[in-house]
């Protein structure tokens, strides 16, 4: 129960305050400003990371026990946190960001007495002072920086640090290990800012919130138990946070061989490259997920049976992915690209949806929307444990859930996908504890057969949000007791309430603003 508490507090606590910190933001002038090598147009404030902050650090205080550790973490995280918000404020030079990092690991090293070990046989002699400091003055470096760096497309950084910190929780809790509350916390922290940052975002972490991500992931990558297991002590962290590893790695190399100071900012990062190809930013965001769920899934898979099979397909993975981005690039196939994105693709979309305004489209949509409220409290009751017979209970759950639905319709259409994504949870949990999951899944199967025509006729129903569940579902599936099948079917049950539901929402959106069909596709 404490799990969860932390969870839904420190998402709680992120959801309210990251508008606050937005205000601030805009107040103190601390914006991001578009041109040079932004990729947006618009001016953003940058302070969300602090309700990240704020949300992780009030759960683990309140659910968490107090180890005196927890004191030299706070410190360290003093010195992230500070020169996070001061170059927000004023853009400081890389090398004084450099220096209050080191004082960070310095904390980490020498008061937490964390370090990186190598328990290899043949790295044993690595295993002394001077190596082992060394080492973990470049890890904490490297992983800082990595997921700062890659904080250039709305909701890169928060997405992939959200599946690193899942991973991570995974490992944690499978070892027995007291880290998995606290990346729990910061999993509710990163989710709660994300309904702001994904596309097309109202805030910026910044670098306050990229380099307090970066830093706790390196230190939770170390102190966790699992540490201590063979090969695991290397692969095991770095697979985690492939992706910023690598795109990090390819900056220095790049930037070294050019004879130019590797701590130069250039717009040649990998998500630079697939926006160089026209894609939209929701395009690479789904690419970069992709990814990361698939390397998280080799990192989860390597922890249960640790193979160097699986760093050799991890590393294979992470080189067709950039292969295929420079063969893209050769082949140039911007032009298919910019047509597949262009104003004939939503002069199509919108030609079509005025088609289904057509013949009482909007009565049909009414009733639609009032069967999904119907069927979302139906659930909603089941999953409670309500007693049907209670008609009020219904009624009211019902009417809760229109007013959900009705407020949200007036939002954008970002928002209206956060809000799907929350209900698929719902669903779930109805279909984890059903006595009788096949009537559930006939009863879904039937409203997904009825909804299909609707979905045949719009495009864009894929969105970030979804690869968000699919490896939140792949989370869950790791740390339940049940057998592929089940997860698999649970999942799919959930799906099949879950997709009409998103479909009426883009509907919904579509028919009352139109001009929020660009930030769904």
């Amino acid at each position: 129960m404490d799990d969860l508490s932390i969870l839904l507090l420190s998402f709680l606590i992120s959801t309210l305050t990251v508008p606050v910190f937005t205000i601030i933001a805009v107040r103190c002038g601390i914006i991001d400003e578009p041109g040079g090598r932004k990729i947006h147009s618009d001016r953003i404030p940058r302070l969300g990371g602090l309700g990240i902050i704020l949300g992780v650090f009030v759960s683990v205080w309140l659910f968490c026990e107090m180890d005196p550790l927890y004191t030299y973490y706070a410190l360290a995280n003093f010195f992230i946190i500070f020169i996070g918000i001061y170059d927000d404020s004023r853009n400081v030079r890389p090398v004084v960001k450099l220096v209050f990092q080191g004082l960070a690991a310095t904390v980490v090293i020498f008061l937490m007495d964390t370090r990186f070990e190598y328990s290899l046989p043949w790295l044993s002699w690595m295993n002394n002072g001077i190596v082992m400091v060394i080492s973990t003055y470049i890890w904490i470096a490297l992983v800082t920086n990595a997921v700062n760096l890659i904080d250039g497309v709305d909701g890169l950084a928060g997405g992939v640090a959200f599946m690193a910190f899942g991973s991570l929780m995974v490992a944690s809790h499978l070892s027995m290990d007291m880290n998995h509350a606290v990346c729990l916390a910061f999993l509710g922290g990163i989710l709660g800012f994300l309904r702001y940052n994904l596309p097309k975002a109202t805030v910026f972490m910044g670098d306050t919130g990229s380099l307090f991500l970066g830093f706790n992931i390196a230190v939770i990558s170390l102190s966790s138990s699992f540490k201590t297991n063979t090969i695991m002590a290397v692969v095991m962290p770095a697979l985690f946070v492939s992706i910023p590893l690598f795109d990090t790695f390819l900056a220095i190399l790049r930037r070294t061989f050019r004879l130019q100071n590797p701590m130069t900012a250039d717009r040649e990062h990998l998500h630079h490259k697939l926006l160089d190809l026209k894609l939209t930013a929701s395009q690479t965001l789904m690419i970069f997920y992709t990814m990361s769920i698939v390397l998280s899934a080799a990192a989860l898979i390597f922890f249960r049976d640790p193979k160097l099979y699986v760093v050799l397909i991890s590393i294979f993975l992470l080189y067709f992915f950039l292969l295929s981005i420079k063969v893209l690039k050769i082949a140039s196939p911007r032009r298919m690209i910019e047509q597949f994105n262009g104003p004939e693709r939503r002069n199509r979309i919108e030609k079509r949806i005025e088609r289904i305004k057509g013949d009482l489209f909007g009565y049909r949509l009414s009733l639609f929307v009032i069967a999904v409220c119907v069927l979302i409290s139906i659930v909603t009751a089941f999953a409670a444990g309500i007693v049907y017979a209670e008609e009020w209970t219904a009624l009211l759950l019902y009417m809760l859930t229109l007013a959900v639905l009705l407020f949200y319709r007036i939002r954008s259409a970002s928002r209206l996908y956060y809000a799907a994504m929350l209900l698929f949870w719902l669903f779930y949990a109805a279909a984890f504890y059903s006595v009788s999951l096949s009537t559930y899944a006939l009863t879904g199967g039937a409203l997904f057969l009825l909804t299909l025509p609707y979905m045949l006729r719009v495009t864009g129903l894929f969105v970030p949000y979804d690869l968000l569940n699919v490896f939140l579902v792949i989370l869950v599936s790791q740390l339940s007791d049940r057998t592929i099948a089940e997860d698999m079917l649970t999942a799919a049950t959930a799906a099949l309430y879950y997709i009409p539901l998103k479909t009426a929402i883009l509907y919904a959106i579509t028919y009352k603003r139109p001009e929020d069909i660009k930030n769904i596709i």
